[in-house]
């Protein structure tokens, strides 16, 4: 049976106790470092958040879409379009000749 053999692991059982608690750190470390990362953010989109509401505190409501609807109102511009000529052939099928 084939065993791997690696020198990385010492064979002293403090060091291995040293290596363990060393990366043990190493893992609370960087979970530390992305809550403080999430925190930050939040933090961030929380104070946008405000700023954006504070700014359209002084701006009037603009009238929802139902109450237009309800109304009978409803605002748009259009274009007339008119095709006099006869309308394009629409080929079905890849092979390109007409059916």
């Amino acid at each position: 049976m084939f065993v791997f053999q690696s020198n990385l692991r010492p064979r002293h059982p403090l060091l291995r106790l040293l290596g363990g608690i060393l990366g043990l750190f190493a893992v609370i470390g960087v979970l530390a470092i992305g809550f403080l990362a999430f925190l930050a953010l939040t933090v961030g989109a929380a104070i946008w958040y405000l700023v954006h509401l504070l700014r359209l505190k002084g701006r009037p409501v603009a009238s929802s879409p139902a109450s237009a609807a309800a109304s009978g109102i409803i605002d748009g511009e259009f274009i007339v379009v008119s095709n006099h000529e006869q309308p394009a052939r629409l080929e079905h099928g890849g092979s390109g000749r007409p059916h």
